[in-house]
């Protein structure tokens, strides 16, 4: 695109401010998205895009009070974070504009359903350059599923070479379906209560592990990955020949193992692993036989010196 010398000059002197601000933004907004378990990303607009821009609309200083002239997003994981993120947002800039104001039509699967906020620097005593609070730029917070359609399909939506009837509305329902799928991933474990769940052996037994271990623990003190710890803990029942998680359940629940269900010095599965030893006289012969290997630590000896009867080629040394 031809761009005539004199807005190009404008241009770069508005770039050098806004790169000013950008940095000071930037790095207060990727502490935020990151707090979210998110991510944050900005640019500021390009050349050709500005100049179009300003023939479109009527700027008293073009260039400078262009409110998409800096515009960042702040990506998090799922649709339910966007409004906490939206607050630590509010805490550290002046908000100057926020949208959409009203909820979306529900007739209408066209419009953005990321949250726009127009946003201003906050003045400090620390702030030398005053001159950058008055202007104004562009935050959305938006969700993965949203920031892959915005990347995939803005370009073809909003900037096409031709015109289509067809393209806007396929784009507006596919628009449609991103946004409840984001809503199932925000509520996912209500979600998969619609599901007709068959019996599946495997997740069953897993299931009734995790139950356990929830019992006899605290949540504090529990992996986050329950799924991997049953995955464990069941390895430790089919080398002791216990086969369903009830016999499992009666062997902790048994008075004489009260005291190693309040150990900190192993995990849970560790701890579980020794009182499966002790019940079984630490005959644990399928240990060797499967050529298994254990992670027995000083930690879990000084408990159980009986563990020393597993053969040092059978432990997971650390």
């Amino acid at each position: 695109m031809i761009v005539p010398a004199t807005l190009k000059n404008s241009y770069l002197a508005a770039v050098s401010i806004w790169k000013k601000i950008q940095n000071d933004s930037d790095a207060i907004l990727e502490v935020i998205a990151k707090r979210h378990g998110g991510t944050y990303t900005s640019r500021i607009k390009p050349l050709e895009s500005a100049v179009l821009k300003i023939e479109k609309n009527e700027y008293t200083r073009p260039f400078f009070d262009m409110e998409d002239m800096l515009a960042g997003s702040i990506i998090v994981p799922v649709i339910s974070e966007i409004i906490a993120t939206r607050s630590d947002v509010e805490r550290e800039f002046g908000i100057d504009e926020i949208r959409p104001l009203m909820v979306p039509d529900p007739e209408k699967f066209g419009g953005a359903y990321d949250l726009h906020l127009i946003l201003k620097l906050k003045d400090s005593p620390y702030r030398i350059d005053k001159s950058v609070l008055n202007f104004r730029f562009e935050v959305q917070i938006k969700t993965f599923l949203q920031h892959a359609w915005s990347k995939a399909g803005h370009d073809i939506i909003y900037k096409p070479k031709r015109m289509s009837y067809g393209l806007v509305r396929i784009a507006s329902q596919i628009r449609a379906l991103l946004e409840l799928a984001d809503n199932v991933l925000a509520n996912i474990e209500s979600a998969a209560q619609l599901q007709i769940e068959p019996e599946y052996p495997k997740y069953s037994i897993s299931k009734k592990i995790i139950e356990i271990m929830e019992k006899y623990w605290e949540t504090s003190q529990l992996p986050a990955d329950r799924r991997r710890a049953a995955g464990i803990i069941q390895r430790y029942m089919e080398l002791a020949k216990i086969s369903t998680p009830d016999q499992l359940d009666a062997i902790i629940s048994n008075p004489r193992y009260a005291d190693f269900l309040q150990l900190r010095s192993v995990t849970p599965t560790q701890t579980i692993f020794i009182i499966l030893f002790i019940e079984k006289n630490g005959n644990i012969p399928k240990i060797v036989e499967e050529n298994s290997k254990v992670l027995i630590t000083d930690e879990m000896l000084d408990l159980c010196p009986l563990l020393s009867r597993i053969p040092i080629t059978n432990r997971i040394l650390v």
